[in-house]
């Protein structure tokens, strides 16, 4: 279900730009070493620049603000979400989840983002169908049928940065920054955005 398009002042769409410049210096952080955590972080350090100028932005326009905050992991002009773990039960057959997510583009529009896993076999008795995945009507297939665990930024403009590992201490430590840098991107509740 969209959403009504926020309007933007000159000001504030210099800001948003502002804040599109920034984290695509985190996408040129991330480009140094893909397989680098230490990458993955700078480039999350990139996009909490970003965020924190959107929030100014936000502040005077509470419009822009969604009811269905719980989806919102950042606003515009990109969010931010940890994917389900992948899971190999046997061979190809791996278990997805479905979930809706909103987010602000940066030109005065509201995209509405869902994913749709889809599985072959049955597990604990529900039958799941095909391996596709699909994200703003684009497919995309899994590149693992090994358990990994992935974890995703989703853009304005449909790109896509995935990160994921197989080592289980990797995974640990991974989950764990992870979270931590959540925490610290993820809008506070309307009331707090004053502060």
């Amino acid at each position: 279900m969209p959403h009504k398009a926020p309007h933007f002042t000159p000001n504030q769409m210099a800001d948003l730009n502002e804040a599109k410049n920034i984290f695509k210096l985190g996408l040129k952080e991330r480009a140094v070493d893909p397989s680098s955590f230490d990458a993955i972080l700078a480039c999350l350090n990139k996009f909490k620049e970003a965020k924190h100028l959107m929030l100014k932005t936000m502040q005077p326009n509470k419009d822009i603000v969604l009811k269905e905050e719980k989806h919102l992991a950042l606003s515009a002009p990109m969010f931010f979400r940890k994917r389900c773990l992948i899971k190999s039960i046997h061979n190809q057959k791996l278990l997805y989840r479905a979930q809706d997510s909103f987010v602000f583009t940066d030109d005065d529009t509201t995209t509405l983002c869902k994913e749709i896993y889809f599985k072959e076999p049955k597990i604990n008795n529900v039958t799941y169908d095909v391996t596709q995945k699909i994200i703003n009507n684009k497919f995309y297939k899994p590149k693992s049928t090994t358990l990994t665990e992935v974890y995703s930024i989703f853009f304005a403009d449909h790109s896509t940065l995935v990160f994921h590992s197989q080592n289980p201490d990797e995974l640990t430590n991974i989950r764990k920054e992870f979270n931590k840098k959540m925490e610290e991107l993820t809008i506070k509740p309307q009331t707090n955005l004053r502060q």
